[in-house]
């Protein structure tokens, strides 16, 4: 049967399942098996294979009119002219739209949703978060909240005596590496705010000079402090992990042929897996680790707490009381200390972005950050094995 304007009785005319041509190129109505109910499909020949003849479902009769139908054919068939695929591109523009309209609210509770395995540092985390950024940000499209924004509303709080500020701003950052990382925004903003916001961490991250590591490390050993909790401080060193990461350590993370420790996304700030090279001095350290508590399932068992490993303030309280140096270093300013060395050491085979994902820390583009996971596990085995030589050398000056 020839195409034909699709007037109102002509559309109604039809039989469940049988389907008329209009006009317009490529514009079909279907009478549904259900009484009454008509969808208008569009279906091509894709220009990217002629064997193809898939379909678009633009709408239903009569809640759309055949003059929108028409506008959105038309519309199609000029896609299809210019060689571009009406179905993959609507699906872009899905997409698009959908990044365009993702709030900072929304990009936080998959965050949360991302992390819920590790249910109460991300409950307390949130938490801040409602109270703090919510008010201001929450209901804000991630794309329309500028870096001015962030600074004025987060150096509002650099007077506080407390780590409230830090640890929101750390949170904050945290969910835009996860926002960055699905696409939902390209660069991290927060990323830039760092040196803006480094007299908040100063306040709470404390950390001294590499050089001064030397009298760190005797000052430790030389402490009443339990020999794990010093284990688990030099184990930290080693690895230049965050105090959450180093406590949750467990043997079946550990590759001992590779050389490596595989830290999973649930379990990393930034929601993506973390391939830590192992240096002689880390392996060495994990021996004596396996002699004491290699029967449990993580490398610093602990039988007082119902988690079964250490507490992630062990090593702070170890390093603020035990050691006395408190106000002057804490367990998260351990990592300062490898950026810092690293970065000063000027050698020409030490990129920066090898250090930072050393660090864990979310850097370069989509694209870009597919390939850190496999091309920098040797670079990043250099800068470890450096590294642990530099600890060796300040342990036994």
């Amino acid at each position: 049967m020839a195409n034909q304007n699709l007037t109102d009785k002509i559309i109604r005319a039809l039989k469940p399942g049988q389907t008329k041509g209009d006009l317009i190129e490529n514009l079909y109505i279907k009478a549904n098996r259900a009484k009454g109910s008509y969808s208008w499909i569009y279906k091509f020949t894709n220009p990217d294979n002629k064997q193809e003849r898939p379909k678009i479902t633009i709408g239903s009769y009569p809640m759309m009119s055949r003059t929108e139908a028409l506008e959105i054919a038309v519309k199609y068939n000029a896609l299809l002219k210019r060689g571009i695929n009406p179905k993959t591109f609507e699906e872009k523009e899905a997409a698009e739209a959908e990044i365009q309209a993702m709030t900072f609210k929304q990009i936080a509770e998959m965050f949360k949703d991302y992390h819920r395995h590790n249910v109460k540092d991300i409950n307390d985390s949130m938490r801040r978060v409602e109270l703090y950024l919510y008010k201001k940000f929450g209901d804000m499209p991630l794309n329309k909240i500028n870096l001015a924004e962030w600074h004025l509303h987060l150096k509002q709080w650099e007077t506080l005596k407390n780590d409230t500020v830090k640890k929101v701003a750390g949170t904050a950052r945290q969910i835009l590496d996860y926002a960055q990382m699905c696409g939902y925004i390209a660069h991290n903003p927060l990323t830039t705010l760092r040196k803006s916001l480094a007299t908040i961490e100063a306040k709470t991250n404390p950390t001294i000079k590499p050089e001064e590591l030397p009298a760190f490390m005797r000052a430790l050993w030389l402490s009443d402090a339990e020999r794990q909790t010093k284990q688990l401080i030099e184990w930290q060193l080693l690895t230049a992990t965050r105090a959450g990461e180093a406590v949750r350590a467990r043997w079946d993370e550990i590759d001992f042929k590779r050389k490596v420790w595989t830290i999973p996304a649930e379990k990393m700030k930034a929601g993506k897996i973390h391939v830590i090279p192992l240096s002689s001095q880390a392996l060495a350290l994990l021996d004596e680790m396996r002699a004491m508590n290699g029967d449990y399932e993580y490398i610093f068992h602990s039988f007082r707490s119902k988690s079964g490993h250490m507490s992630s303030q062990s090593a702070n309280k170890c390093i603020g009381d035990g050691v006395g140096y408190k106000g002057v270093l804490t367990s998260h300013g351990l990592r300062s200390i490898f950026s810092t060395y690293m970065n000063d050491l000027h050698d020409p085979m030490i990129h920066h972005e090898h250090i930072e994902s050393c660090l864990a820390h979310v850097t370069g583009n989509g694209v870009s950050r597919r390939y850190n996971h496999s091309e920098y596990l040797e670079p990043k085995r250099y800068i470890m094995q450096r590294w642990g030589d530099y600890i060796a050398q300040c342990k036994h000056p």
